[in-house]
C-alpha cells in the first residue's frame, strides 16, 4: 500500500518521527517534491507547467518519421506506444549536482510519483545533511513548493494548459515519460549515440539538445537512456548553461502500482511555517537556487 503525505506516514523512511504526513526533526520538517519529472522521474523529471515553446514559423512542426530506416524514430515510436499505456508512475531516485566552479557534488535521494493527467510529486534528500531537503506536490490545479531554508509553504496556481493539451506534455520531463516521437524531434535535436548490439543489449543512449531558446536557457545539453526491454528511463544527465551537471539515477521504476489522488495529498506544514500565495503566471521559470530539477513555476523572491 502507498504511504500518503497526510495521514498514517510517508512512503520512504526519513529521520525523525511522522507528524500529520510532515517528518519532524528537531525544529525543522522534511517533507517532499514535485515535478513535473526532469526527472526526470524524475525524473524524474523531470517534474515545467508551462506551454511548450512555439517556433517562430511554422516549420517542421511534424517531422516526418521512418522507423523502418532510422533506428532513432524506431525507438521513439516505441517508447512513445510503451509510455502511452502507462497511467501511475512511483520511482526511486538518486541525484548528483555537480558544481562546474567547485568540483563540489551534492548527492540527494529520494522518491518521485506521476499519475495521469496532472498530478505529480518529488521529494529529494541530501544524503549526508537530511535536513537539506527538496519539497513540491501538484494537484493539478496548485503547485505547493515546500521551502525550509525560509520556513514557507509558496501555493501556485498552476497556469491551464492549451486546448487539447494536458499539462504532463509542457515540460522537460514529459520528454522523459512520454511525449510524442514527433512533438519530441519538433523540440529537440535528438541522437541516437548508443544503439543495442551484442556488447550492450540492455540500454539505448540518446542525447538531447535543445533547440528553443526558452530550453536553450535551462540545458545546453542532456541524455537519455531506456531499457531496452520496456523503454523505461533508466538515467537522465544534463549540463546547465553555466557548466553545472544533474544525474539523475532512476533506481526503480514501478508502472504496475496503481497510484490514486489521494497519494498527492500535499502535507500541512510544520508549525511556525508561513503560506504564500503566489499569482497565477504564464511564463515557466527557475526553482529556487541550487535545484537539480528543471524548471516548475517562478517562485516569487521571498521577504
Amino acid at each position: 500500500m502507498i504511504g500518503t503525505f497526510n495521514g498514517s506516514g510517508l512512503p520512504v523512511a526519513l529521520p525523525g518521527c511522522y507528524k500529520r504526513g510532515i517528518v519532524s526533526n528537531g525544529g525543522g520538517s522534511l517533507p517532499m517534491r514535485t515535478i513535473a519529472l526532469s526527472v526526470a522521474c524524475v525524473l524524474l523529471g523531470s517534474l515545467a507547467f508551462a506551454q511548450p515553446p512555439k517556433p517562430a514559423q511554422p516549420v517542421n512542426l511534424t517531422p516526418t518519421l521512418d522507423p523502418k530506416n532510422n533506428r532513432l524514430d524506431h525507438h521513439l515510436l516505441q517508447w512513445e506506444q510503451r509510455m502511452s499505456g502507462v497511467e501511475s508512475i512511483l520511482c526511486q531516485l538518486q541525484r548528483e549536482d555537480k558544481d562546474k566552479t567547485s568540483g563540489f557534488t551534492k548527492t540527494f535521494e529520494g522518491e518521485a510519483r506521476y499519475l495521469k493527467p496532472n498530478f505529480a510529486a518529488l521529494r529529494m534528500i541530501q544524503k549526508d545533511n537530511p535536513k537539506n531537503y527538496e519539497l513540491y506536490v501538484s494537484t493539478g490545479q496548485y503547485l505547493y513548493e515546500y521551502r525550509p531554508a525560509q520556513k514557507t509553504l509558496r501555493i501556485h496556481e498552476i497556469p491551464a494548459p492549451e486546448k487539447g493539451g494536458n499539462l504532463q506534455q509542457n515540460n522537460f520531463l514529459s520528454f522523459v515519460f512520454g511525449m510524442g516521437a514527433s512533438d519530441a524531434k519538433r523540440r529537440y535535436d535528438l541522437t541516437l549515440t548508443k544503439d543495442l548490439d551484442d556488447k550492450n543489449p540492455h540500454y539505448i543512449y540518446i542525447e538531447v539538445r535543445p533547440k528553443f531558446e526558452s530550453d536553450k536557457r535551462e540545458f545546453t545539453r542532456a541524455q537519455l537512456v531506456l531499457f531496452s526491454t520496456t523503454m523505461l528511463p533508466r538515467r537522465l544527465w544534463f549540463e546547465h548553461p553555466n557548466g553545472d551537471q544533474v544525474t539523475w539515477d532512476i533506481k526503480q521504476i514501478d508502472t504496475s502500482t496503481k497510484l490514486k489522488p489521494v497519494d498527492f495529498t500535499p502535507p500541512d506544514p510544520p508549525e511556525g511555517w508561513q503560506r504564500v500565495r503566489v499569482p497565477k503566471m504564464d511564463s515557466p521559470v527557475q526553482p529556487a537556487s541550487g535545484s537539480g530539477t528543471p524548471r516548475l513555476i517562478r517562485p516569487a523572491s521571498d521577504k
